[in-house]
């Protein structure tokens, strides 16, 4: 819980963050358990805090004016959110095409990492980052490494993978990405590009 909109059937709406937020606080909802209020940091620098959120695993910090009103179903200027976001090595292991059409201008990449045990496991895809130019150079060094199959050890679930081609896994991408779930995807990924040194160069592992 981050605002308070309404208190005892009265909208509150119109008065300040400060004070929708001291609302809140009175309210004592925060349970430790299911209900949490996130910390509210006044006279803080942005680096440092920045930093905090790195440092807890949280997705970034959004600054607010103090005497901000809420506007429902509006972006307001006052209220502006930083994500956080994370690099790292990913193996390039095939790529989709436009509509998930084999033969398709190239629309994501299709990456992996090694486990502790050495398998090639799959982390995901990356579609975003890309120039119209990268998309053409990508497509003509993939096509010059490709595979009839997967080099993943465990199958990848099909509905992420339709119109996949496949490569062998040589190439590396630094993606930039916002969260790494539970299940090893990484979320609201962006490609960076690649890194010059053959793959036997890096320890990429989950």
């Amino acid at each position: 819980m981050f605002d308070v909109l309404e208190v005892d059937g009265e909208s509150v709406r119109a008065l300040s963050y400060t004070e929708r937020r001291d609302m809140l606080d009175g309210l004592e909802l925060a349970d430790g358990r299911r209900v949490q209020v996130p910390p509210n940091m006044i006279g803080v620098e942005g680096e440092p805090l920045m930093g905090i959120a790195a440092q807890h695993g949280i997705e970034g910090v959004v600054a607010k004016r103090g005497d901000s009103i809420y506007k429902p179903g509006t972006r307001s200027k006052h209220w502006i959110k930083t994500p956080l976001r994370r690099s790292r090595d990913a193996v390039v292991c095939g790529w989709v095409g436009t509509g998930g059409q084999v033969g398709a201008p190239l629309a994501a990449l299709l990456l992996g990492t090694y486990s502790a045990s050495g398998e090639l496991v799959y982390i995901g895809s990356v579609g975003t980052g890309f120039t119209d130019r990268t998309r053409r150079d990508l497509a003509t060094r993939l096509a010059g490494i490709r595979r009839p199959n997967s080099p993943f050890t465990r199958a990848v679930p099909r509905i992420e993978i339709i119109g996949a081609s496949w490569c062998e896994p040589l190439l590396v991408a630094i993606v930039e990405y916002r969260e790494q779930s539970a299940t090893g995807r990484l979320r609201h990924s962006s490609y960076k590009g690649l890194r010059d040194n053959d793959i036997a160069a890096f320890d990429i592992h989950v």
